[in-house]
């Protein structure tokens, strides 16, 4: 137990990101700290509890639509968790240190799965928190159902993630050919494209759906999606009724489960964990003679620096999927909400009275685009990972014939081609849908390019202050990095601020809406020129200190 204590605590503080030093960097990174609660924390709360309290008020206190959302939840943390538990298991920069010791492979896993539990699952208790809260004010309860539900919250996440450490160990233990590095990171990502193009091919089922007999058919148990998921995680279908009826055995036998599950785990691990580390140690990439020689040309050092960033971009499967492929999702989130509207929902509404030339609905048009373009450019991380993906050879940038200033221009180029040319693409295809005059199109695209800019030097900058340099894998780059999240805050709190001050000028000034809409972009062009200055100043500073 001693052991397995101390390996908790080792990986436990490999995962953390440095804290910044100088005492300004300090209290901006509080700041920062509590706006992403107040705008991400806390608006994601509320949804998640909101949606449980709907469900069991619509269900007259039934739990059958707060169990719907915690095996939505299970379903996302075993298609996204196969991937991190590969990266902590196999791809840690710690197995070479750890396999001369004596230590037995079970311990070394354990401690490893209760780091990837503890890292992954803390927004995770959050979330079921509020989906149980949700439920009470609903439907009410007791001292022990409220007891059941708070260690429910804790250990929910136990068995998807047990799942996704037995596929991960039986797999490496099992297979000899997948068990190169770059193999099974193609194949992960591969395998999440997948799920991703199999969500979207359902999307149109979602449209003109009866959410009356949706309801109806949770409260009977006819819904096909949660009698398959009860099967797969009867874990969750166990608390939640332990929580509805206060039945003590269904919550003794939902321990019961989730501490099977764990002991399995740790008995394959116990046999098959060195046997596919070892593996993977052997198993090298290409060799020489099968590699092609390829014709060195020579470029400009700018235009060699950008083509290397999209190679680190692109060819990486960690930040394909996290920085590029995850733009696709936006878009398909909000075609989800639409699909979901029945005929004569708001959406239809809004869009008749734009038509009708309501000057309101215009303005709301030109605020939607520039919260969607913010949203976009922060969810990809690209710029708030600029410096991050450096990694450990951050020095060779001192030694580049580019200087700082240039290297930090040529990063956010990046940010904002990418970040640019999906919005872009969205603002194309809605005004094409929406048969909105070419002129209000290349309005849209223009303040949209704007913020994209903006929200770009200003993920620069912050990972600029205190980038997370020490990283093993590339997935750990993003998962531990707080600018991402700071940034990610920043933004969202920036959409609700420039919503309510627009929104509140156009209410109560004499202002036209051409008046508006020119002063917005006179706005975004100053906010850039200020941004900017401050990338090229303190930016510069910050990578000198570090």
């Amino acid at each position: 137990m001693k052991v397995y204590k101390q390996l908790v605590n080792t990986f436990l503080r490999s995962e953390d990101m440095d804290a910044p030093k100088q005492k300004k960097q300090k209290l901006f990174y509080a700041l920062m700290g509590i706006i992403s609660i107040v705008f991400i924390m806390i608006p994601c709360c509320a949804l998640v509890g909101y949606l449980s309290y709907a469900f069991a008020l619509a269900l007259f206190g039934n739990s059958a639509g707060t169990l719907f959302v915690i095996h939505f939840i299970s379903l996302f943390s075993v298609v996204f968790g196969i991937n991190v538990i590969l990266n902590v298991f196999y791809f840690a920069g710690d197995i070479e240190f750890i396999l001369p010791l004596p230590i037995q492979p079970y311990k070394v896993i354990a401690a490893k799965f209760t780091t990837a539990y503890f890292a992954e699952s803390v927004m995770q208790f959050i979330i079921l928190l509020s989906a149980m809260v949700g439920y009470f004010i609903a439907a009410g309860g007791n001292i022990l159902t409220v007891l059941y539900a708070l260690v429910g919250v804790v250990t929910l996440p136990v068995a998807p993630l047990a799942y996704c450490g037995i596929i991960c160990v039986v797999l490496m233990g099992l297979t000899k050919w997948i068990r190169n590095k770059e193999h099974v990171r193609k194949l992960s990502m591969i395998f999440t494209l997948i799920v991703i193009a199999a969500g979207v091919s359902c999307i149109n089922l979602l449209k003109d759906v009866d959410m009356e007999g949706v309801a109806n058919a949770l409260m009977e148990g006819r819904v096909a999606f949660v009698n398959v998921m009860s099967v797969v995680f009867p874990t969750n279908a166990l608390l939640v009724k332990s929580v509805e009826t206060g039945s003590i055995l269904q919550f003794l036998l939902y321990i019961l489960i989730n501490v099977a599950v764990v002991g399995l785990f740790l008995v394959l691990a116990q046999f098959l964990y060195y046997r596919g580390v070892l593996g993977m140690s052997s198993a090298g990439g290409a060799s020489k003679s099968g590699r092609k020689k390829r014709r060195i040309k020579a470029r400009k050092p700018e235009v060699s620096y950008f083509f290397k960033e999209c190679k680190v971009l692109f060819r990486t499967p960690a930040f394909f999927l996290n920085c590029i492929v995850i733009n696709v999702l936006w878009p398909v989130l909000l075609y989800v909400i639409y699909a979901m509207q029945s005929d004569g929902g708001i959406i239809e509404h809004y869009i008749v009275m734009y038509h009708m030339g309501n000057e309101t609905m215009k303005w709301g048009a030109v605020l939607i685009v520039l919260a969607v373009s913010v949203l976009l450019t922060a969810a990809n991380s690209i710029a708030s990972s600029a410096i991050t993906r450096e990694g450990k050879q951050y020095y060779v940038m001192k030694y580049l014939p580019v200087n700082y200033k240039k290297q930090l221009h040529i990063k956010a180029f990046l940010s904002i081609l990418v970040s640019g040319a999906f919005v872009w693409l969205y603002i194309i295809v809605c005004s094409v849908v929406l048969d909105v005059s070419n002129a209000t199109c290349w309005y849209y695209m223009l303040i949209s390019i704007l913020q994209v800019v903006f929200i770009t030097y200003f993920g620069i900058y912050l990972d600029t202050i205190n980038p997370k340099l020490a990283w093993d894998d590339e997935l750990n780059a993003l998962r531990g990095n707080t600018n991402v999240f700071f940034n990610m805050a920043y933004a969202m709190m920036i959409s609700i601020a420039f919503a309510v001050v627009m929104l509140l000028l156009f209410m109560f000034t004499k202002l036209t809406l051409i008046i508006l809409e020119n002063a917005l972009v006179l706005v975004l062009v100053a906010a850039n020129v200020i941004m900017i200055r401050i990338v090229e100043r303190k930016g510069v500073e910050n990578l000198k200190e570090l």
